[in-house]
């Protein structure tokens, strides 16, 4: 347990903080690589449902957390 944080609560943090990072509230070479396969145009909405899915892990999480700890 470092600093009072027990095992599940960090791996907990960690799970969200990379989630968090693939999807990301900023475009990133992954998203325009997915964008360029996809022959697609719309950044806005790439970015529409990567703030989506960010929300969505942090509120699971945040359950997760509460549950876990």
């Amino acid at each position: 347990m470092a600093a009072g944080v027990p095992p599940q609560g960090t791996t907990a943090v960690l799970l969200a903080s990379s989630q968090v990072d693939w999807f990301g509230p900023f475009p990133s070479s992954d998203m325009f690589g997915q964008m360029g396969l996809a022959q697609s145009t719309h950044l806005k909405y790439m970015l529409y449902n990567g703030w989506a899915i960010v929300v969505a892990n942090i509120i699971l999480f945040a359950l997760l957390f509460q549950i876990l700890v």
